[in-house]
């Protein structure tokens, strides 16, 4: 199932593939998922940088700085890029931990999935009422089926930055998630409620270290 087009997340990915070629960057937001899950592909690329590869993108594009919200903005086609900037940007954990924790997948550096799935929950959060927020759910329950993030480094991580309340989010998407579950290929409604008590389980578990 697609959730955009498929014009559209295929020109994203041209984008994408043409930015690796010259530019040195974390790849976060639904790519990044999308390499971890091959769930689904997405619309806008989302990337972190340093301030020296901030520069050079600057030199190469019209990159344009959105203070508000503490990150530069780029426009390529349709598709837009936001990049964010370790030192400045607001991620809600520290920046050296985003540095520390990345792994390489199929020549992108990727974000560690526990980490991608704490801004990913910031992110849906903000955006709920959404699509994108939707689309968010949809990424985070794609991330947690794959059996590729540790609930118990999930929650150490949250209670160490005081983000407990991003668990309780997460709780509610895996319980309260209808469509969400089909859009990841997960009709059978006995594979769904598996799903949801082994997450529960998990969960238990991981909160009790």
């Amino acid at each position: 199932m697609a959730f955009y087009h498929p014009n559209i997340t295929e020109e994203s990915w041209r984008v994408l593939l043409e930015l690796r070629r010259k530019h040195s960057f974390i790849l976060i937001g639904g790519w990044a998922v999308w390499l971890y899950t091959r769930a689904l592909k997405s619309k806008d690329i989302d990337i972190i940088v340093d301030f020296e590869e901030l520069a050079r993108l600057r030199r190469e594009h019209p990159v344009a700085k959105n203070p508000r919200l503490k990150k530069y903005e780029l426009k390529q086609g349709s598709t837009d890029v936001d990049i964010y900037v370790l030192h400045y940007s607001d991620f809600g954990i520290p920046a050296n931990l985003i540095s520390m924790n990345v792994r390489s997948i199929e020549g992108f550096r990727v974000l560690a999935p526990e980490l991608l799935l704490v801004l990913k929950l910031r992110a849906a959060m903000d955006r709920e009422l959404s699509v994108k927020g939707e689309k968010d759910r949809i990424d985070i329950l794609a991330l947690l089926a794959t059996g590729a993030v540790s609930l118990s480094e999930l929650v150490s991580l949250c209670k160490r930055h005081a983000l407990e309340s991003y668990i309780d989010f997460l709780e509610r998407i895996v319980q309260r998630g209808g469509t969400e579950y089909a859009s990841i290929g997960m009709t059978d409604l006995r594979k769904v409620k598996l799903f949801k008590e082994r997450f529960e389980k998990e969960l238990e578990e991981a909160n009790s270290q």
